[in-house]
């Protein structure tokens, strides 16, 4: 399941073209690209945890083991929802996810969109997960550079829920 959700997410980046857009840095990249910190729901740069990786891309989230993170969301088990939210961070070790979801049929070849594809390394996203109704639903994409800001645009995802 997860295998699929890096390029499954990036495609729900609700936008026909890459934008350019300059916010504070999202993920801190380390050795070959690999996020030293990332952003986590109050936007603070913290210690990612790796949930999954293949050849293509790694997914992270913020430490959800933290007492600041439990305290913050807490109240969504006690009422017997058994919902949280949380940032999942998708590191793309190379641009063929890009290319297969965001480039636009005939298209293949174009400088703009395989300079564009070049330059995404990372999207961050805002997830809702809901336990009982076993959805993950996410709220927001946000495009990253290599320097791991937001620097090729911050979209609302499409209302999507991804059975778990």
């Amino acid at each position: 399941m997860l295998s699929m959700i890096g390029g499954l997410l990036l495609s729900m980046c609700a936008a026909p073209a890459f934008g350019q857009i300059e916010t504070a840095q999202k993920v801190m990249p380390g050795l070959n690209g690999r996020p030293l910190l990332i952003s986590n729901e109050w936007d603070q740069l913290v210690e990612p945890l790796s949930v999954f990786s293949n050849d293509n891309l790694e997914i992270f989230s913020p430490d959800f083991t933290t007492d600041d993170w439990i305290l913050k969301n807490v109240g969504g088990f006690y009422d017997g929802k058994k919902q949280y939210v949380m940032m999942l961070t998708v590191f793309y070790k190379n641009d063929s996810s890009c290319r297969r979801t965001r480039i636009p049929d005939g298209h293949s070849n174009d400088a703009d969109f395989l300079t564009s594809c070049a330059q995404l390394r990372y999207s961050q996203m805002e997830i809702e997960v809901d336990d009982v109704a076993r959805t993950i639903l996410v709220n927001e994409c946000a495009l990253l550079n290599k320097n791991g800001a937001v620097g090729l645009g911050l979209f609302r995802a499409n209302s999507a829920a991804i059975p778990r």
